[in-house]
């Protein structure tokens, strides 16, 4: 199914310090489900290396993380450096230039400051917390090594067993932010499956986090749009149906008078003619337009909000909803100007 799009600008506009969208864990045991997504291959994956030429463009790839590169010093940020799957940097850094400045004007090598401020690999995952009786999704800045632990620990169970989603297994996480040593701040096991949280029944609308742009430098956003909106759940959402709109009455066709041509005056036939104007295409700048927020689902909630740049190079439109959060749109999506 189409992604969910206020879910999405709601992750692209999130803190880490002031957005409830994030997950910490607490101290001690922390009871989650991870949540596995579906993503379909673009050009732009190929283009940036995020994918093998084992998944050609078109087809679908399976996952519970993305994984992107982190500074915390000099300033909080994402790396605009994209490592490729080959182990290839491209790109530009803001944050790493500064870093290799300062360097030079305190006399310092750039190797050595390269490696004080280096940013470090973190992983987003989509969780649900069971101690949370809201079970909303919420985004997880994991770090790298506990998620690799995690990956691998999968290949214990049988192929065919659900570990993610509403029909997986739970997973215990501890943490210890005050151990000594570094491997001991995170531990985790599977729990049974005999003694799994109910979740059957809850509305997952999972987000594509390959098409989150928070987790890419600004330079490579361009290549994370294509193909946005091609994104799949694990299950499908159970969705409560809303009325559907009104329709709009028919916009009057402007007439346009046009000069009688000198032949058909002399001939008696001095009328005007009557020329019907194209009408004015929907998606343009400063458009208040309307739209559904699961693309091509009448039953979906009818988003309204203010075009605000656009066309990119794939066509699509920003728009901003009366909660201020940016979403991209098709000129086709717009039921409503």
């Amino acid at each position: 199914m189409p992604i969910d799009r206020k879910l999405l600008a709601q992750m692209r506009s999130a803190t880490m310090s002031t957005n409830s969208s994030w997950w910490r864990p607490k101290d001690g045991e922390n009871r989650v489900r991870l949540l596995s997504f579906k993503h379909v291959v673009t050009s732009g994956d190929h283009k940036l290396g995020r994918v093998t030429a084992d998944y050609p463009e078109g087809s679908e790839l399976e996952t519970f993380f993305v994984s992107y590169r982190k500074h915390w010093k000099p300033q909080a940020g994402v790396c605009g450096l994209v490592r490729r799957l080959d182990g290839r940097l491209i790109g530009n850094c803001t944050i790493c230039d500064a870093a290799s400045a300062t360097a030079r004007n305190a006399g310092e090598s750039e190797k050595d400051a390269a490696a004080r401020w280096k940013p470090s690999v973190r992983y987003a995952v989509q969780v649900i917390d069971l101690s949370d009786t809201s079970r909303e999704i919420k985004i997880w800045d994991a770090p790298g090594s506990l998620i690799e632990h995690i990956h691998s620990s999968s290949d214990m169970f049988d192929p065919d067993e659900e570990l993610f989603g509403v029909t997986g297994r739970d997973l215990c996480i501890r943490y210890n932010p005050k151990a000594t040593a570094v491997s001991g701040v995170y531990g985790f096991f599977w729990v049974d499956s005999s003694k799994n949280s109910n979740l059957t029944a809850l509305n997952v609308s999972v987000a594509d986090l390959y098409h989150n742009s928070r987790f890419v430098p600004p330079e490579f956003r361009c290549y994370v749009e294509m193909g946005m909106g091609a994104a799949a759940a694990p299950s499908k959402p159970m969705q409560v149906a809303s009325p559907a709109p009104a329709p709009k009455p028919p916009t009057p066709q402007p007439v346009v008078a046009v000069a009688p041509e000198p032949d058909a005056v002399k001939r008696g036939r001095g009328r005007p003619r009557k020329v019907v104007a194209p009408p004015e295409p929907l998606a343009k700048l400063g458009a208040w337009v309307k739209f559904y927020n699961v693309e091509g689902d009448p039953n979906s909630e009818l988003l309204a909000g203010r075009i605000t740049a656009g066309p990119n190079e794939e066509g699509m439109w920003t728009v901003q909803l009366e909660d201020t959060n940016l979403v991209e749109i098709k000129p086709s999506e717009i039921v409503e100007g």
